[in-house]
C-alpha cells in the first residue's frame, strides 16, 4: 500500500519539466515589484548584492534544474526601468553568488582538511592500541575503549569527505551557475 502510493507521489511530482529557452538555459521568470524588493539595504563598500528573501527565491527555485542547464533569470515587472535597473540586478545576483561561492569553496577545504585530520589522529591512535597490546600495558576494556575512539575519528573522517564535502561541492556548483547565470527583461506581453 506504502509503496503504491510512493509511485504515485512520484509520478505526480517528476512530472514538472524544467522551462528551456532555445539556448538549452533553464528559465527561472520572476516577476519584480521594484528595484528595492530585490536588492539588499546592507552592502559593503559599492558592492550591492541581492537581500536574502530573493536569494531563498532563486535557490528553491534552481533546485528543480539539476544544475545540468545554464540559468537564465527572466525579469518581469512594471515599476523597473529596464536596462538600468536589470544590469543593478545582475550585478547584485553576481556579486550575492559570488560570495557565496568563496565560502562553499571554503567549506570544501576546510571538510578536506578536517577529513585528512581525522584520518590521521585515527591511524595514531590504531597504532598506539597495537603498540598497548604488544607490551600488555592496558586491560582488555581499556584497549576497546581506545579502539573505539579510533573508530569515531575514522567515521567522522569518512563523514566529511565522502558525505559532506559532496553537498559542499553541489553548493559550490549552484552558486556558480548563478554567478554565470543570464538575467534579462521580458516583457509584459
Amino acid at each position: 500500500m506504502k509503496r503504491r502510493r510512493l509511485r504515485e507521489l512520484k509520478r505526480i511530482y517528476t512530472k514538472k519539466e524544467v522551462l528551456l529557452n532555445d539556448k538549452n538555459q533553464a528559465v527561472i521568470k520572476v516577476f519584480v515589484h521594484d528595484l528595492e524588493s530585490v536588492i539588499s539595504p546592507f552592502s559593503l563598500q559599492d558592492n550591492i548584492v541581492i537581500n536574502s528573501e530573493f536569494a531563498n527565491f532563486l535557490n528553491q527555485h534552481i533546485l528543480a534544474t539539476h544544475l545540468i542547464h545554464d540559468i537564465n533569470i527572466q525579469i518581469k515587472s512594471n515599476n523597473l526601468e529596464k536596462q538600468e535597473d536589470i544590469l543593478l540586478i545582475k550585478e547584485a545576483i553576481k556579486n550575492y553568488y559570488y560570495e557565496e561561492a568563496i565560502i562553499s569553496y571554503r567549506k570544501i577545504k576546510n571538510t578536506i582538511i578536517k577529513s585528512v585530520i581525522f584520518t590521521f589522529l585515527a591511524v595514531i591512535i590504531f597504532s598506539l592500541v597495537i603498540f598497548l597490546n604488544h607490551l600488555n600495558l592496558l586491560s582488555a576494556v581499556a584497549t576497546e575503549i581506545i579502539d573505539i575512539a579510533g573508530w569515531v575519528f575514522m567515521w567522522e573522517a569518512v563523514d566529511l569527505f565522502f558525505i559532506e564535502r559532496p553537498l559542499n561541492k553541489y553548493e559550490l556548483l549552484k552558486n556558480h551557475k548563478l554567478v554565470e547565470a543570464v538575467v534579462n527583461y521580458c516583457d509584459s506581453n
